[in-house]
């Protein structure tokens, strides 16, 4: 299996890379390069599964033997990413991969003296596919970045509301948690922490206020941390992130119908865990399906690892993480590459921000997001990354009247706890709490 794949026996030595000679004329060390699986076939672009067609041979740095292929498959990526030309750019990941490069381009593009990080992986072709291992890294791929949010506004300006419009009253459906996308429309959760259920807001992104076609009925025992859209089967998956619950929701996004349960199943051998650690499965919280791949990655609850199952939710491995994260997880996006975990504490100024991991657990960076309030969700508009937050604000209650500050249960039942407002002192004390969610864009990532 591909994800299996280790260093295949018969590698023959790799010979000296692009980057090591282009050092070695400026008296520098270059990254190590790492054996091919096959000297027979050209390496692939990073990105692109295998192919059936021949593809292009990757040219040495030295003149002399500009004509030889080369034996790795190398994806350069500079420290700052701004140093080489383009031969394939990704503006998600605001870097420039390059394959092949020549002494020339080296020269044009004034990386001299630069550092240059690279990461590699071997191949090998078994009945006419190819195969890869995973990827090793010679240094950290990208620095952390700090960035800033743009927010979705109403015709007047004013941020849009997401609980209000959608028709949510304070102490119900109130507070904001999971999202995807699926090409046109946002889906978001509401949960009511009270009832233990969430609802499913429906939004048109093409919208500038990205405005509420549609709210779903109740999905009960279901606290929606996460959500994806699968576009094979045009349907959203959910999180219930409740102990002891080895299943996921399935609700048809065409008109939000709930269509169900999908019980996980989990055997007992399972690549990269131990039958210990497969035991102590038993919920998830995060969820992303991966249309180019046709697999999905569930994140253990109360863990930092992942499980990789194919598009019949049958597991393909366990994914332990080299990055370990200390404030609550929320929920995560991915593309082919890499995956996103969304991280907040409580209502913080300070601490959202998104850890960034390949699909083996290797930590990539991370990116911290300037705003206030509790980080709940990421989704990708084509290159675009956008989110939800959740915020409590407070207002003053007139002296005279009566001010709703919490809700507890008693007695088996959830009461409201309320104070009269007598003077200024309690009307500073027993504030009106309101939960507000909020959309908006993340402006670099």
């Amino acid at each position: 299996q591909a994800e299996e794949t280790a260093q295949p026996e018969n590698a023959a030595p790799a010979e000296e890379t692009a980057a090591q000679q282009a050092a070695d004329e400026n008296g520098e060390t270059a990254a190590p390069a790492e054996e091919a699986a096959s000297s027979e076939e050209p390496a692939a672009e990073a990105e692109e599964p295998a192919a059936e067609a021949e593809e292009p041979a990757a040219k040495e740095l030295t003149e002399e033997s500009s004509d030889e292929t080369a034996e790795e498959e190398i994806d350069w990526i500079t420290k700052n990413t701004v140093y080489l030309q383009p031969k394939n750019y990704s503006a998600a990941r605001k870097a420039y991969c390059c394959y092949f490069i020549t002494p020339q381009e080296i020269a044009e593009t004034n990386i001299k003296n630069k550092v240059i990080f690279v990461r590699v992986r071997t191949f090998k072709i078994v009945n006419g596919v190819k195969y890869y291992s995973h990827y090793r890294y010679n240094g950290s791929i990208y620095k952390n970045i700090i960035t800033n949010i743009r927010y979705v506004r109403d015709a007047k300006g004013d941020k849009v509301n997401f609980r209000a419009v959608s028709g949510q009253e304070m102490w119900g459906y109130d507070t904001t948690q999971g999202a995807t996308y699926d090409g046109r429309y946002v889906y978001m959760n509401l949960e009511n922490r009270y009832a233990g259920a969430i609802k499913i807001v429906k939004m048109d992104q093409t919208d500038s206020a990205h405005k509420v076609v549609k709210v779903s009925a109740p999905i009960k025992g279901c606290h929606g941390n996460d959500i994806t859209y699968n576009p094979d089967d045009k349907n959203l998956y959910i999180t219930y992130s409740k102990v002891n619950k080895m299943y996921i929701a399935k609700v048809r996004a065409s008109d939000l119908k709930y269509l169900g349960r999908v019980n996980i199943s989990i055997p007992t051998k399972l690549v990269g865990a131990s039958a210990g650690t497969v035991k102590s499965i038993n919920c998830f919280n995060e969820i992303h399906y991966e249309p180019t791949t046709q697999e999905y990655m569930l994140k253990v609850k109360d863990s930092h690892a992942m499980i990789v199952l194919d598009k019949n939710f049958h597991a393909i491995r366990y994914v332990s993480q080299n990055f370990k994260v200390i404030i609550t997880n929320q929920n995560m996006q991915a593309n082919a590459d890499y995956f996103m975990r969304v991280q907040s504490d409580y209502q913080s100024k300070i601490h959202n921000y998104l850890t960034v991991f390949d699909w083996y657990g290797n930590f990539i960076n991370k990116v911290y997001i300037h705003m206030s309030g509790e980080l709940e969700d990421i989704y990708f508009v084509g290159d675009e990354l956008w989110g939800h937050m959740y915020k409590k604000n407070y207002y003053l209650v007139p002296i005279g009247q009566t001010v709703v500050y919490d809700k507890v249960k008693k007695h088996g039942k959830w009461v409201f706890k309320k104070k009269k407002i007598t003077s200024k002192k309690v009307q500073n004390k027993y504030k009106r709490l309101i939960r507000d969610s909020y959309g908006f864009q993340i402006l670099e990532f």
